[in-house]
């Protein structure tokens, strides 16, 4: 359990400060990969590059 909590904060950490650089965060989660068809996930994916959200998730770690 510790070790998924130190994975979320490092995580957490390293989403901030790319967005504190500039950058917009998409996190895709190997489940969403598994789970979705190929051109789902990519239809997902494009709408979120074409829009201007700072941070996305596709997908949720099982610990959430």
């Amino acid at each position: 359990m510790a070790k998924l909590q130190g994975n979320a904060e490092r995580d957490q950490k390293a989403i901030a400060s790319l967005m504190s650089l500039g950058w917009r965060v998409l996190c895709v989660w190997e489940c969403a990969t598994r789970e979705m068809q190929n051109q789902q996930l990519g239809e997902l994916i494009l709408d979120w590059i074409h829009g201007d959200e700072p941070f996305a998730e596709i997908g949720m770690p099982a610990s959430k």
